[in-house]
């Protein structure tokens, strides 16, 4: 009944990782966001992970070896690597740790540690030589007997151990960068993380205890331990999965959110109409499983290119109305910003010349830059929606206005 449990658990957890890393590693393909491609692998890895230790496949996959404990040394290599991509996520969410120098030096330093680890696993694994049956979840403590497999477990658990504090001290601090709108679901999802860390450290715990049973007494009654310590493995498997899923949708509904947000601007920086008065980009359906984030990349490289267009019309008029406008009202929206806003409005007024057929403005007046067209790249998403969001504020469009009208009255 327990291999059964075990069994029905292990290959849910496994085909939901695996579906959703696949999902994200499809997602990832062309994205220069290395988050993203951490996030799918190490979901790929839960769930090679979960797949190896159903007792049925360990076997299977062991005899297809030739080694019937393989599955052993691969699980534990893939848990390693799984905690070297968090070590890895971490440091990308850190305002500081994340900064090009500093990411090379702790790649240089850890990546090492990491490869030793494995390797060192594997050496021991490939000495010991061991030729009985399999032992799902058991190997270390069924073969305590022999050094290299005590040797084997030493390593992984040193490096568990090791790897994984550190991680943990290093989710202090983390951000997402360029989405404050995500913190809190970053936040929920590292608390998560931390529990699940936690649940594998209990893990090898109960391992290491069964396997100093066995070398001190020359018994395996307390072997049950080792097995047991799957269940600690489980809930960390779920906590994990729970925080990189809800990381992922999360990540998905911001996305299409912040993709139909910016359709208003998209429009209006990008209407630029052929013979038949038609968008020369036509908007697409956004459906649940399309592409969202190609889409949205696609959505700001256009925006930027529609703007580039329209950029013989930047008239400085409506950035110093909203200005002015601003200092006198008194009830602006939380969300207003002077900045996007300003960038709205030279949008707006650039966009009813270009349609108007006005001509373009001369370069002693025109703006060599949009306002907040230089905004970091990893801030250009957030600073797209927010212009998107002033289009339709009346401060924006009374701003707006009177430019245009001004424009269209100059020879």
């Amino acid at each position: 009944m327990w291999q059964l449990i075990l069994a029905t658990v292990n290959l849910a957890i496994a085909g939901f990782s695996l579906t959703l890393g696949f999902v994200k590693a499809h997602a990832a393909r062309g994205n220069p966001d290395l988050t993203l491609k951490l996030t799918a692998s190490v979901l790929i890895h839960c769930g090679v992970i979960f797949l190896l230790c159903t007792p049925a496949v360990y076997r299977a996959v062991g005899a297809a070896a030739g080694s019937s404990n393989l599955p052993a040394l691969i699980v534990n290599s893939a848990t390693l690597l799984c905690i070297g991509h968090a070590h890895l996520m971490t440091q990308l969410w850190h305002p500081a740790r994340k900064e090009p120098a500093v990411l090379r030096r702790t790649i240089a330093t850890w990546a090492p540690v990491y490869g030793i680890a494995v390797l060192l696993m594997t050496v021991f694994y490939v000495w010991a030589d061991v030729r009985g049956p399999a032992r799902p979840l058991r190997y270390a403590a069924a073969y305590a007997n022999t050094w290299q497999v005590v040797a084997f477990q030493v390593v992984y658990s040193v490096g568990i151990v090791a790897t994984a504090l550190v991680t943990m001290r290093q989710c202090r601090g983390v951000v997402m960068p360029g989405r404050p709108d995500l913190d809190q679901a970053l936040q929920q999802s590292l608390r998560a993380f931390a529990t699940a860390v936690a649940l594998d450290i209990a893990n090898i715990a109960l391992t290491l205890t069964a396997v100093i049973s066995a070398v001190g007494t020359g018994t395996h009654r307390w072997d049950f331990l080792a097995e047991g310590a799957w269940l600690a493995t489980i809930a960390s498997g779920v906590a994990a999965s729970f925080a990189l899923a809800r990381l992922v949708f999360s990540s998905r509904r911001a996305e299409r959110r912040d993709f139909r947000t910016m359709e208003q601007l998209w429009k209006v920086a990008t209407q630029l109409r052929d013979a038949n008065g038609q968008l020369v980009l036509a908007p697409q359906p956004l459906f649940w499983w399309r592409n969202t984030q190609v889409d949205l990349l696609r959505r700001l490289a256009e925006i930027r290119e529609g703007e580039r267009v329209l950029s013989p019309w930047w008239s400085s008029a409506p950035a110093e109305a909203v200005a002015g406008l601003a200092d006198q009202e008194a009830d602006l929206p939380v969300y207003f910003d002077l900045v996007a806003a300003q960038a709205a409005a030279v949008v707006l007024h650039a966009a009813h010349a270009h349609r108007q057929g006005l001509a373009r403005l001369p370069d002693r007046t025109r703006l060599t830059a949009m306002p907040g067209g230089r905004v970091p790249e990893d801030e250009e998403r957030a600073h797209l929606v927010l212009v998107a969001r002033h289009l339709n504020l009346p401060l924006v469009l009374e701003a707006a206005a009177p430019s245009s009208r001004r424009a269209e009255a100059t020879p």
